[in-house]
């Protein structure tokens, strides 16, 4: 009854504890592929009900991974499906508990334990296109777990608009977000997407005396574009020496988002200030604008921020003193209390810029900027740790080769980091890379990733999977010839040599972007203009 009940086909059981006989994939296997099921092999016949997706577990760096499990009664062959792709380079454990029995309910005398290692990925030989219809685009690409992408950018005439792209499908054909015909100019739109495939849009509308407002839009899976709404009321002045100061928006873990702007106050008294919005899934709205900091006679330049799996936010910003004294500022926000932290300095001297900043899931971040320590800018870091607050500014570079400019940063949920940078000498550019231990507490030596000090390159764009294996891309000119570039870093080996992902090297390419999703794919995304018209063009790494 008992081998009936477990779909076994009645064979004979051990007195003695079971045996497995075979697991695959092999032990300390390479090069598996992310599609991969897990299958172990038992030597007699087993107690199907002891075998479960409690007692047979695929891990990654501790944390379960989603799966389905079976048993076949007649092989004794129990089969572990992931619900989804494995992780490109992800090490993974598979575990088959010792309290899994054999028909004579005798248990494995200890835990069987497997490991192995996915497969990395390649580029695809060729970049596919997507014609925008516009030229010279300010365009932003957000991408979803699942592959999944939206575009936004604002057309000739000042409208914001968004096409959707899936594997499937490819690109939609573009969608006004702000709902109706022209009314006033729209300009630096931004796109975010939640773990559920849901986005948000967001962008500036023209008020007057050239200040603008902020509005939203937010798109469900099920119902497509809602409604545009105004989230940002106070006007926001946004001079020549903010012309470039785009709103920020960002989710996290639980489907919340973080709207951060910053500007001078249009109208007396003309304070310069850093503005934030929450927006609350749960009830689908968004909360009025908080300031973060404010000030009646120093700029607030160059906003950044991140938040952090459990809504927990960290932005930074420059405070310029002078044309020569600046400060980097930060605040730092907690979704319980749902207040900001008055502004601290957190890297004090000559006057810094472009900061950057990211966050693991203890709620530690780091900042990055770029800073001239002598004769020529550096890259520099400082880093809040729980518990301990805003430790001290220190250089991750320091040698006077070149000036530093650009800097990137990204952080994996446990706390390690990889930046990357341009270094110009005057003469020729390379793009630097360092990455910090959390372990350790220290960066390490910066070393060249563009292979190539004759190259003229701009600024490399940054993405990291959950290991902290990575995808850095940048434009390259050499000679008038222009192409993307891409580098591969993997956590066990270092940085790989360069290599071309883009093809029409007569064509500018522009906005350089990367994304990798929860399966460590990466999607590198830039933009060509020909005659009128504009083109997305992109290229996967799988």
């Amino acid at each position: 009854m008992s081998g009936c009940n477990d779909n076994n086909s009645g064979g004979t059981a051990s007195s003695e504890s079971p045996q497995v006989s075979s697991v695959m994939p092999a032990d300390s296997a390479a090069g598996v592929s992310p599609d991969t099921t897990v299958t172990a092999a038992f030597a007699e016949d087993m107690l199907g009900t002891s075998i479960s997706e409690r007692t047979v577990r695929l891990s990654r760096n501790g944390n379960d991974v989603p799966a389905g499990v079976t048993f076949d009664g007649a092989s004794n062959v129990v089969t572990l499906t992931p619900d989804s792709r494995l992780g490109l380079l992800g090490h993974y454990q598979f575990t088959l508990d010792a309290s899994i029995a054999n028909l004579s309910g005798n248990a494995l005398s200890s835990p069987v334990m497997s490991s192995f290692t996915v497969r990395d990925g390649g580029w695809d030989e060729t970049a596919t296109s997507f014609n925008i219809q516009e030229t010279n685009t300010d365009v932003q690409v957000a991408t979803g777990n699942d592959g999944q992408a939206f575009a936004v950018w604002a057309t000739a005439n000042g409208n914001p608009v968004s096409s959707h792209y899936t594997p499937e499908e490819g690109w939609s054909s573009s969608v006004n977000l702000d709902g109706g015909g022209f009314s006033a100019v729209k300009r630096y739109p931004q796109i975010a997407i939640d773990n559920e495939g849901n986005a948000i849009a967001i962008w500036q509308t023209y008020v007057n005396n050239g200040s603008y407002s902020l509005s939203a839009n937010r798109y469900t899976k099920d119902e497509g574009w809602g409604e545009a709404v105004t989230i940002g009321t106070a006007p926001i002045y946004l001079g020549l020496s903010q012309q470039n100061e785009k709103a920020l928006l960002g989710f996290d873990e639980q489907g919340n988002a973080l709207v951060i702007r910053a500007g001078k106050n249009y109208g007396p008294p003309g304070t310069y200030q850093v503005l934030a919005n929450r927006y609350t899934k749960q009830s689908d709205s968004w909360s009025g604008e908080t300031p973060i900091a404010s000030n009646g006679s120093l700029k607030l330049l160059h906003t950044q921020f991140t938040i952090t799996a459990d809504g927990s936010a960290f932005a930074t910003w420059v405070q310029e003193s002078s044309s020569s004294v600046c400060a980097i500022q930060a605040s730092r926000y907690a979704p319980g209390g749902g207040d900001w932290t008055d502004a601290e300095i957190v890297g004090p001297g000559l006057c810094a810029s472009e900061p950057q900043i990211g966050a693991d899931d203890e709620g530690n971040a780091i900042v990055v900027w770029n800073q001239p320590s002598g004769p020529t800018p550096n890259i520099w870091a400082n880093r809040y740790s729980v518990g301990e607050e805003w430790g001290t500014a220190r250089m991750i570079e320091s040698d006077d080769e070149g000036a530093s400019r650009g800097p990137q940063i990204a952080v994996t949920p446990k706390g390690d980091a990889l930046v990357v940078w341009r270094k110009n000498n005057g003469m020729s550019d390379r793009n630097r890379a360092s990455r910090y231990s959390q372990q350790s507490d220290s960066w390490s030596q910066p070393e060249n990733i563009s292979a190539g000090d004759s190259d003229s390159v701009k600024s490399p764009r940054l993405a990291l999977d959950v290991d902290g294996n990575a995808l850095a891309v940048w434009e390259r000119d050499v000679n008038g010839e222009l192409e993307v570039r891409a580098a591969r870093y993997a956590v066990d080996s270092g940085w790989k040599a360069p290599e071309t992902i883009s093809s029409d090297k007569s064509v500018p390419k522009n906005l350089v972007q990367i994304a990798v999703d929860s399966a460590g794919v990466g999607t590198a995304y830039w933009v060509q203009s020909l005659n009128s018209d504009s083109y997305i063009y992109s290229n996967r790494f799988d």
